[in-house]
């Protein structure tokens, strides 16, 4: 029987490199507290919600680090930020994390990349049913083309309508002047730490933050009380606008393949059409011929019936020639 528990406590380094790195095609949640860092009765609430919220996430895969008992380097997965800290990572790639005490924003954020990574399954799925029509349609013989031509079609206006439902462009999303300032220094920061950076994927990573809540605009904060206090919550904006757009950049990939698999079957619907064009005029110029042979041997026995007749009325009056 398969087990359905999905959280574990992990105490060393290597057991926590193994889980991140080999889980494959699920979301790994690590939460990373210390019992000496803060009151043991909040840490074993904090303990008892994170089980609880591994109960409503079946599918993902949830770790619980105390670094006052954890055996090796923790920098690769800590980066010297503050506990609790809860971070995300999905194929070995972390894809952002949240700090603090509050849960409702933990859960926010997971509930966010669980849909995005989902909506990237779903493409995925699309593209693979894609794949498996267009094979369907290679294989299919010549008495079916009508057919073929019709599923060609209608894999071509699901395909479209899908690239359409997928397609986001900055563009269409309104941002306010402050948010492009704050998004034009990010942009900076980023380029002056030698990384590449693109301002429009960094405006629609913002704008897609921005709707699902974990970026908060216009909001009052008060960063000394927010240091003081372990409810502070800090989303580390450039990090979860640069993983976002490594996702973003995973849809562009897909969405690509979608167009090439869009054009590849407009293309074998045409050589379909012509291949029906060619076997028609082939069927005419058959009947056709068959009409002139018919035409033919319908003249020829109509030449041989008129001799025949020739030939009996001349013997005809040969035998009354005779008589006489």
């Amino acid at each position: 029987m398969v087990s359905d528990i999905n959280i574990f406590q992990v105490i060393n380094e290597n057991d926590l490199s193994q889980i991140v790195d080999n889980s494959q095609d699920k979301l790994v949640v690590v939460m990373f507290t210390n019992y000496t860092s803060f009151d043991k009765v909040l840490s074993y609430k904090l303990k008892k919600a994170f089980f609880d919220v591994s109960k409503a996430y079946i599918t993902n895969i949830f770790i619980y680090v105390d670094l006052n008992n954890f055996d090796g380097n923790p920098e690769r997965f800590t980066q010297d930020l503050k506990i609790p800290r809860f971070c995300f990572y999905f194929n070995k790639d972390p894809l952002g994390n949240v700090q603090g005490l509050n849960l409702n924003i933990f859960v926010q954020q997971l509930d966010f990349i669980n849909s995005k990574l989902e909506e990237i399954k779903n493409i995925k799925i699309s593209e693979n049913k894609s794949n498996m029509n267009t094979e369907n349609i290679e294989n299919t013989n010549n008495t079916n083309n009508t057919s073929n031509t019709s599923n060609t079609s209608n894999n071509i206006n699901n395909q479209t309508k899908l690239v359409n439902n997928i397609k986001l462009t900055y563009e269409d999303q309104k941002i306010s002047p402050a948010e492009l300032k704050n998004i034009v220094t990010i942009k900076k920061k980023i380029d002056e730490k030698g990384g590449h950076s693109s301002l429009s994927e960094l405006i629609l990573s913002h704008v897609v933050q921005r709707e699902s809540g974990a970026i908060k605009v216009n909001s009052n904060q008060n960063n000394n009380k927010d240091e003081e206090n372990n409810d502070a919550i800090d989303f580390n904006q450039m990090e979860q606008l640069k993983r976002l757009q490594i996702l973003n950049a995973t849809k562009n990939q897909v969405q690509m393949k979608l167009m090439n698999q869009i054009m590849f079957l407009k293309k074998l619907k045409q050589r379909k059409e012509i291949e029906e064009l060619r076997e028609q005029k082939r069927e005419e110029e058959e009947r056709e011929r068959l009409e002139k042979e018919e035409k033919k041997r319908e003249e020829d026995e109509m030449k041989k019936e008129q001799h025949r007749l020739k030939q009996l009325e001349k013997k005809s009056k040969k035998h009354k020639s005779n008589k006489k």
